[in-house]
């Protein structure tokens, strides 16, 4: 449209193998298809940004068979439709802001089990958020000093595929610390800055229970360029 704004279309298709499940016959590829349609703004003012709409199909997934418990068969179709936006603000050499949502609905839409159809998928929130700052040192004595932080953010989660519990929200927060010295950069970075204690459902045995989330992780990195 205009140097700075633009829109996109987008669709692909997908296949894999099926894992982590048994088949009493050899079972077919996994297919899933997307398309999405949305905006484009690059650098206006120092601001870009990403809105899109997007529509995911997954076919022969993996479900139950009601017939034989230790098995599983491919009859599931599952579908995820929403919205993302992406959003950074280069407020200044040094500054950058950025804000990131997804507001998706995500469904079971066949199953072997009638009570899952039209549930949420398992483990898959209904709106994401994260907002995030940075400041890169550029000049002086401290030039290539970097400071991070960030907030994230998780609607509720379905602890099965029947819906019969759900883990609450969470909103948690991260800091990184860097320097760069050449062609080395050293970086430092802490997920869950304030220890938050919450739960979130567990993959483990088709789900049903829930396990402690990440406590406070410390992560240290060191990179070099030749």
């Amino acid at each position: 449209m205009t140097p700075q704004v633009s829109t996109f279309v987008g669709y692909s298709e997908d296949i894999k193998v099926p894992i982590l499940a048994k088949f009493a016959t050899p079972p077919k590829p996994e297919e899933s298809k997307q398309t999405e349609i949305g905006f484009r703004l690059k650098d206006l003012n120092g601001v870009s940004a990403t809105l899109a709409w997007f529509d995911l199909i997954r076919k022969n997934a993996a479900v139950a068979d009601t017939a034989n418990p230790s098995f599983s068969i491919q009859t599931g179709l599952q579908q995820s439709r929403g919205v993302d936006l992406d959003l950074r603000w280069q407020a200044s050499s040094s500054l950058s802001l950025i804000a990131a949502l997804t507001s998706q609905t995500a469904v079971i839409v066949q199953d072997t089990t009638v009570a899952r159809v039209n549930k949420q998928l398992f483990n898959v929130p209904k709106q994401t958020a994260r907002l995030a700052g940075r400041y890169d040192v550029n000049g002086g004595d401290w030039a290539g000093l970097g400071f991070g932080l960030g907030v994230t953010h998780h609607s509720s989660l379905p602890g099965d595929t029947t819906n019969t519990f759900f883990t609450p929200s969470a909103t948690v927060a991260d800091a990184q610390v860097s320097y760069k010295l050449r062609d080395m950069k050293l970086g430092l970075s802490i997920s869950n800055l304030f220890d938050k204690k919450y739960y979130v459902p567990s993959a483990y045995f088709g789900g049903g229970q829930v396990i402690p989330a990440l406590p406070r992780t410390v992560s240290a990195t060191a990179n070099f360029s030749f």
